[in-house]
């Protein structure tokens, strides 16, 4: 004989003379939930006070306040049961639900929200479609929602938290997607997995979000902004691994954001990192990367070998130099000169041409440092020619250094004739007596000029006629600050002037022409 309490009514709500047909042996607790989804007001189950009413003491929580997931399901998927369910969908406040919540495949034309729960048993979304999913401020175990389509939000912020992977590959939020201030623990592997996710709003994942294991987005696609700020990222890497610099270069980071496209601003502001953590975002395309250098994780945990994006700012007390320095947390074992370019090209295309050239000339140096042993061409280029010229991108400075060597050769040439080691190199133009030799030549013969003779020793393209005429090979000698100096010495010092001439011309001309540049 059947429980009278059970038996339909005819003033009782249609839903609950469903729900009593499909399970004979509900509960008064469980005959609320139908009753308040049918009058669109929410089923609370909690008991006002704060601290027995949290997540976390669900196991203490009465029978008075556990729903079965079969039920909830059934309300969800029933063709006949789900018609009773108002616009405002289903709203639970502070239950428990035993069992596993399957809506695999299921098509859900309502809201579906669960506040301040504590589900017990995985949750299956898998393939589903849901109006909006709204878990906030509650406690589950492991969340499978491959394939979801969601028309607006899924939220899961203020106090929401998650022991075992929650899954979202190749699903699709018309929303926004809301963690603020939850937290996600799977330290066994992926504690959020949304590869391939296409989210029309925003991400959230700030205000004391925190993760202890690893995240993924690989592949996502997001239409407004990714906001990291304010939170924590936790990874303990097993001892018998190798190091993380190492095992990261080919690996995935912890977290990763490869080959994501976030149309909007990625804001890594305020961000606790433990030493473990890698942060992958390589072949990433954003719009307005923002930042500060002490968000980053350490030296060699950042992968960004071909990230794109339109602008960046990396706040810090030492400004321009501190984007450099954010190249620089790259492992060291990675030479791409890619992140260097994408960077210039971003300031240039910024006005900042300056620091534009900083950062390539940044990125000769690091390779540098960074690359193979070098071959004696390579040696020569980052030690000697490269730097003269910026690696290509100052070519102008070799002017400045010439100019100085010019103006010192024209004082030692200067110095040097005054006391008679400058002389004529014509057989027949002078005579034999030397100490008078500058007074007694012809009169067309041309007259020394130290300036002239400078400069047309010094750059080879030019032929100002003074050096067929004159050489440093006179008897006499001088003292310039302490240094005895002959025309020995004057000579060997007019070789290093022509030399420095041909290669800071050469230089000069390769590096202006662009020649160069790699």
């Amino acid at each position: 004989m059947k429980n009278p309490t059970t038996e339909p009514a005819k003033d009782d709500p249609i839903l609950l003379q469903l729900a009593r047909k499909k399970y004979p042996d509900l509960k008064p607790h469980e005959e609320k939930l139908f009753r308040a989804v049918e009058e669109g007001e929410p089923a609370d189950y909690s008991t006002g006070d704060k601290e027995k009413d949290k997540p976390d003491n669900a196991h203490n929580w009465g029978e008075d306040r556990v729903l079965k997931a079969e039920h909830i399901a059934w309300l969800c998927t029933d063709k006949q049961a789900s018609k009773q369910v108002t616009h405002r969908g289903i709203p639970i406040i502070g239950a428990r639900i035993d069992g596993d919540f399957d809506l695999a495949l299921a098509t859900i034309r309502f809201r579906l929200g669960f506040r301040r729960c504590s589900f017990k048993n995985k949750i299956d979304l898998k393939h589903a479609e849901i109006r909006i999913l709204d878990l906030k401020g509650t406690h589950t175990k492991s969340i499978r929602a491959d394939g979801l389509k969601v028309g607006g939000d899924v939220i899961l912020k203020n106090g929401f938290k998650a022991d075992g992977e929650v899954r979202f590959l190749g699903a699709e939020i018309g929303g926004n997607l809301e963690c603020d201030g939850s937290q996600f623990t799977n330290r066994d592997g992926y504690a959020l997995l949304a590869e391939n996710l296409k989210v029309s709003g925003n991400v959230f994942l700030r205000s004391g979000f925190r993760v202890d294991g690893k995240i993924s987005f690989v592949g996502a696609n997001v239409g407004g902004d990714f906001n990291c700020d304010e939170s924590r990222y936790e990874f303990h890497q097993e001892e018998e691994k190798n190091s993380p610099q190492k095992e990261y270069i080919d690996d995935e980071g912890v977290i990763c954001l490869k080959r994501a496209e976030i149309r909007g601003c990625f804001n890594w502001t305020r961000i606790d990192l433990t030493d473990d953590v890698s942060l992958d975002l390589r072949s990433a395309r954003i719009g307005v990367i923002l930042s500060e250098l002490e968000s980053w994780p350490k030296e060699g945990m950042l992968l960004i070998n071909g990230l794109v994006y339109d602008e960046i700012y990396i706040e810090g007390e030492k400004g321009y130099q501190d984007k450099i320095e954010w190249l620089r947390l790259q492992p060291k074992k990675i030479k791409y000169p890619q992140p260097y370019e994408q960077l210039a090209k971003t300031l240039l295309s910024n006005g900042h041409d300056r620091e534009a050239k900083k950062t390539l000339i940044a990125k000769e140096q690091d390779r540098k440092k960074r690359g193979p042993k070098p071959t004696p061409g390579a040696w020569f280029w980052y030690n000697i020619s490269g730097p003269i010229i910026g690696y290509g991108y100052r070519p102008l400075r070799p002017v400045w250094i010439g100019l100085i060597i010019f103006a010192l050769g024209w004082l030692l040439f200067s110095i040097g004739n005054n006391h008679g080691l400058m002389s004529p190199v014509k057989e027949g133009d002078f005579f034999a007596d030397d100490s008078s030799a500058v007074h007694r030549l012809p009169h067309d013969y041309p007259e020394f000029k130290p300036l002239v003779y400078s400069l047309d020793m010094f750059v080879p393209l030019i032929d100002l006629q003074q050096g067929k005429y004159w050489m440093p090979t006179g008897q006499g000698n001088c003292n310039i600050i302490g240094i005895p100096i002959n025309c020995n010495m004057l000579q060997i010092y007019l070789w290093i002037h022509i030399l420095s001439g041909w290669a800071l011309t050469s230089l000069f001309i390769v590096g202006l022409t662009g020649i160069v540049r790699k």
